[in-house]
């Protein structure tokens, strides 16, 4: 367990997104950053979700059609915009990671929002 906090810590303070998605209402914006874990044998995956008003949001990541554990989340943070931001982190081994996908359900949206994992992510490609 403690391996992995240096790992999870450095998730928390990437200065800007690998990817990131905005809504058709450009509202909400997602997005997705990455960080390789110890031994290089598994990747921890960041989805965080901007711009939501008002707080209760549901976001998880999926493995297929499969809702995988989450290893750590925060809690509603409210923005200097009076807007809240939410995050939610996952271990994934590093040849599987295409096979993930963040999901997002809010009020404010239609339809349940899903952000699959971008290859250019990999890389830090924006």
């Amino acid at each position: 367990m403690s391996t992995i906090v240096p790992v999870l810590l450095s998730l928390l303070l990437v200065p800007g997104p690998a990817f990131s998605q905005k809504t058709q209402d450009d509202s909400l914006s997602v997005s997705i950053t990455s960080q390789v874990g110890p031994g290089g044998h598994s990747v921890y995956i960041k989805c965080m979700i901007n711009g939501f008003y008002p707080e209760p949001i549901s976001m998880y990541w999926t493995r297929g059609s499969n809702v995988v554990e989450t290893e750590l989340e925060n809690d509603s943070l409210l923005t200097e915009n009076g807007n809240y931001l939410y995050w939610v982190v996952v271990e994934v081994p590093s040849l599987e990671i295409p096979l993930y996908s963040c999901h997002v359900e809010h009020s404010s949206l239609a339809q349940p929002l899903v952000v699959p994992w971008n290859e250019g992510q990999e890389s830090g490609d924006q």
